[in-house]
C-alpha cells in the first residue's frame, strides 16, 4: 500500500482518504481535485496562498483568533492554528458542507491540534439555511470540485446560516473567505467585528462580485492587494504594523 494515500476500511464504500503531506496527515475526499494535488506534491492546490498568509502570522497578538470562512479540508485553519499555539490563540473554521466539515475536523484531530475547532455552519449576513452539496450520486458528466454542481449530481441538505457577528468573537487577527460568491454577504454580516478589531482580510473574487468586493472593503477603510483570484486587505490604521508591505512587489499589486 502507497503510505501516501490510504483509505479506512471498506474503503471501496469511503470518500475519505488519509493522505501524508507536508502539513501533516490530511482528511479528505479521494476523488477531489485537492486529494490529487496532496497525492502528487504533498501539497494544497492553494500552497502558494497559505505560505503568503503564514508571512503575517507572526503577528498575531496574543490569544489571537484568526476565522476561516469556506474551510473545505481544513489546510488553511490547519497553518493559523500552528502559528497561534504558542500565543495561546484559536482558530475557528467554518465549512458548510457535512462531510467536508467532518473530514476537516478529523484533520485537527489528527495533527493534535486542540486549538482548532470545525464548525459545521454556513456564514452569510443573516440567520437562515442554507443548501448544501451532500453527497456524489452517479450521473453522467463532471463536476468541479469548486461549484455546488448541478442538482442531478448531487445530493442535497441544508446547512444552518448565521453571523460572524453573533457569535462575537474577540481579538480576530485575520480572516480567510472562500464562500463561493458570497464573500460580501459574509462581511456583511461581520461589520462590527471587522470595523472593531480590523483584522487581514484575504478574500477569494471572481470575475462577477470583484468590483462589489473592492467598493464595499474600500468603504471600510481597507487597503487592498490583488494576489490572482484573492484580494490581501489591510485596514489604514494597520498598514505600519507590516514590514512586508514596503516591498516593491505589493505597491505592483496595490488596487
Amino acid at each position: 500500500m502507497n503510505d501516501k494515500f490510504f483509505y479506512p476500511e471498506p474503503y471501496a464504500q469511503s470518500r475519505c482518504a488519509v493522505l501524508s503531506t507536508v502539513y501533516g496527515p490530511v482528511l479528505c475526499d479521494r476523488d477531489s481535485s485537492e486529494a490529487a494535488s496532496l497525492f502528487q506534491t504533498g501539497r494544497a492546490l492553494n500552497a502558494m496562498d497559505i505560505t503568503r498568509l503564514s508571512l503575517f502570522l507572526n503577528r498575531a497578538p496574543e490569544r489571537g483568533v484568526c476565522l476561516d470562512i469556506g474551510a473545505g479540508y481544513g489546510l488553511f485553519a490547519l497553518t493559523f492554528a500552528r502559528a497561534l499555539a504558542s500565543k495561546k490563540g484559536m482558530c475557528h473554521a467554518f465549512e458548510a458542507q457535512r462531510l467536508i466539515s467532518y473530514m476537516a475536523a478529523g484533520t485537527a484531530v489528527l495533527n493534535g491540534m486542540e486549538n482548532l475547532c470545525i464548525h459545521n455552519r454556513s456564514i452569510g449576513s443573516s440567520h437562515d439555511e442554507t443548501p448544501t452539496a451532500a453527497e456524489r450520486t452517479q450521473c453522467s458528466g463532471t463536476t468541479n470540485d469548486s461549484e455546488v454542481g448541478s442538482a442531478q449530481c448531487l445530493q442535497f441538505e441544508t446547512a444552518p446560516q448565521i453571523t460572524l457577528d453573533s457569535l462575537k468573537f474577540r481579538n480576530v487577527y485575520l480572516i480567510r473567505i472562500s464562500v463561493g460568491g458570497m464573500e460580501k454577504a459574509v462581511l456583511e454580516g461581520a461589520q462590527v467585528t471587522v470595523m472593531r478589531d480590523k483584522p487581514i482580510l484575504y478574500i477569494r473574487a471572481d470575475e462577477s462580485n470583484i468590483d462589489q468586493l473592492v467598493g464595499f472593503c474600500k468603504c471600510l477603510e481597507y487597503q487592498l492587494y490583488r494576489f490572482n483570484n484573492y484580494f490581501l486587505c489591510f485596514h489604514r490604521t494597520k498598514l505600519d504594523e507590516h514590514d512586508l508591505l514596503k516591498k516593491p512587489v505589493f505597491a505592483d499589486i496595490l488596487i
